[in-house]
């Protein structure tokens, strides 16, 4: 209790009484008196205050924000609460934001409920508290109609409770939920109620079903532990795309993960909502997904396409976990893919053995070309193109020997591959060479190996085959840029980790198509493709290690017209 002098007016000055209540560190509570100029005493004014004088209350600004007592996904109706509609369906969607101390209300229309309407609200809490079987909320509210304090601070009385066939049969432990209050691990057939007062202070809030507005949440229970993400899945915790882009950390109960997006720095939670498993290699999830105060429901298909690597597919953000993969918000062929690749660097047998020869339009090559030989080769205006000796014998191209600094003269350039080769090489390893062709005195020309600077090697990560819109089953590599690889920039950054390989037979010759970013089937509509013909075995001999790893049913991936002309070189070496 205190007594406040009140000297508002200049000839006369009064007295009251106030009772202060502490309901919480950022919530206060009080009563007054009338204010009186002659009082006898402090006592006797404060006894004047009647038991049913109206309870005013104080917010504290800028309060450090608490708990808020509703965790997870809801779905929930709404009305007026002047005994008008109740807006029922479509459901409206209420969660939490990160960190659990904001909410998030996505309001429907009903188009049979007057007044209702699409919109948005955020909810910050800033205190909590309990009288008797009803549990208290002050929050600050956010939205686009909040100007004043008066507008922006509401008070909310909510309860939490089973469904009515089931009160009966459960009523002494209905009570004990009502007094724990809320929790993470709520039954599946508690529902909320909430009232709202109409103005900043919590006077006259005495029922869930009275009040400016009221509410009736239900929340979205998921299959709990037994939701978990696909057993391969877990083969490992780190995954990234392969354009670096977005990097995944999967929990070791295998329920939830943590997606973070490295272009917006984005962290999104992902929880197992429910698992289907359509095919084997493949499961389709309903996950619940949030970022800050955006979430939602998104179907994810994950596709197993090697051990090391995991594509997934997925859809649009819905608001109801029945509707995420539902045809508007997720279409299996169309909508976004992405390649996962294990963090940790691992390999796997590649189906190449020999050399290859690419050519093409330089862009389609260029995810290929180590960072040296693709800024020399900016440089040249003319080579744009990557073909035969005859075709392109004019134009003088300038590459440096890494031998003895010696720039040499170029009448053309060609880009060989090499899997399976060399000394150290082994068989999940593949090398891309720049070879320069000097024509000097007709048409006898001289290649000259350039050892430094022109070689990009790399590792192959994975690899699968799969059923192309087009003609003929795709090959598909995801190939890895190890620490060994001489296609470090100046300062031993590289450009991009990974990169997909695939291609495809097209009357006996291999149409390829090189990517940094995807791996998605891209035949249908080649543009940037290249061509890889078969120019011979190594030459030099496999070491004893590449040739006992080698894998034969994979050597069969190399269509049969490319092995006739590998026969045919053979044979003339003879």
């Amino acid at each position: 209790m205190f007594l406040m002098r009140d000297s508002g007016n200049s000839f006369s000055s009064c007295y009251r009484c106030m009772m202060i209540y502490e309901k919480h560190f950022n919530v206060l509570q009080y009563k007054e008196s009338y204010c009186e100029e002659n009082i006898q005493s402090m006592e006797a004014l404060c006894n004047t205050i009647p038991g049913d004088a109206p309870l005013y209350t104080m917010f504290r600004k800028d309060a450090q924000l608490v708990k808020c007592p509703f965790r997870g996904p809801h779905s929930f109706s709404y009305s007026k609460g002047d005994g008008s509609q109740v807006c029922e369906y479509p459901s409206s969607y209420m969660d939490t934001c990160s960190g659990n101390r904001r909410i998030q209300l996505q309001y429907q229309a009903c188009l049979d409920v007057e007044g209702s309407e699409i919109a948005q609200e955020e909810l910050s809490c800033l205190a909590t508290w309990k009288e008797g079987s009803s549990h208290y909320l002050v929050a600050s509210m956010n939205h686009s109609h909040i100007y004043t304090d008066n507008e922006r601070y509401r008070c909310f009385v909510y309860q939490r409770q089973r469904p009515h066939h089931q009160q009966n049969h459960h009523h002494h432990h209905h009570q004990i939920l009502e007094d724990e209050g809320t929790g993470p691990n709520d039954s599946p057939e508690v529902i909320y109620k909430m009232a709202q007062s109409n103005q900043a202070s919590c006077l006259g809030l005495w029922s869930v079903d009275e009040g400016y507005k009221t509410f009736t949440f239900k929340k979205l229970q998921n299959e709990g532990d037994q939701c978990v993400f696909p057993s391969w899945l877990s083969t490992h915790h780190e995954w990234v795309s392969v354009d670096e882009s977005t990097s995944i950390h999967l929990n070791k109960k295998e329920h939830s993960l943590k997606m973070t997006n490295h272009t917006s720095g984005i962290l999104s939670h992902v929880t197992c909502h429910k698992v289907e498993t359509p095919a084997k290699g493949v499961a389709r999830v309903v996950a619940h997904v949030k970022a800050e105060c955006e979430s939602g429901y998104v179907c994810m298909e994950f596709h197993m396409r090697d051990k090391h690597v995991v594509q997934v597919r997925h859809g649009g953000q819905s608001r109801h976990p029945s509707e995420a993969c539902g045809r508007y918000y997720f279409d299996r062929d169309l909508s976004p893919m992405t390649t996962l690749v294990s963090k940790h660097h691992s390999s796997t047998l590649c189906p190449f053995s020999g050399r290859y020869t690419l050519s093409g339009p330089r862009n389609s090559i260029r995810p290929l070309l180590s960072e040296d030989i693709a800024r020399r080769l900016d440089d040249e205006d003319d080579a744009d193109h990557f073909g035969a000796l005859e075709q392109y014998a004019q134009p003088q191209h300038h590459l440096s020997n890494g031998d003895d600094g010696v720039e040499d003269e170029c009448s053309s350039i060609s880009l060989v591959m090499h899997a399976g080769c060399g000394e150290t090489a082994t068989s999940s390893e593949l090398q891309m060479e720049a070879i320069c062709h000097n024509l000097r005195g007709g048409s006898k020309s001289t290649s000259i190996s350039l050892s430094k600077g022109v070689r990009s090697k790399f590792r192959c990560h994975g690899r699968w085959s799969e059923k192309s819109s087009s003609s003929g089953d795709r090959q598909v590599i995801v190939l890895s840029k190890g620490a060994s690889s001489q296609t470090m920039i100046k300062d031993n950054s590289l450009a991009s980790e990974h990169l997909c390989l695939s291609y495809i037979e097209r009357d006996g010759l291999l149409t390829g198509y090189a990517s940094l970013s995807a791996c998605t089937d891209t035949t249908s509509t080649y543009v940037n493709y290249f061509n890889m013909s078969s120019s011979g075995p190594c030459l030099q001999a496999l070491t004893g290690n590449a040739m006992s790893t080698w894998n034969p049913s994979w050597a069969m991936m190399v269509p049969s017209m490319a092995f006739v002309a590998l026969a045919a070189r053979l044979f003339s070496l003879v």
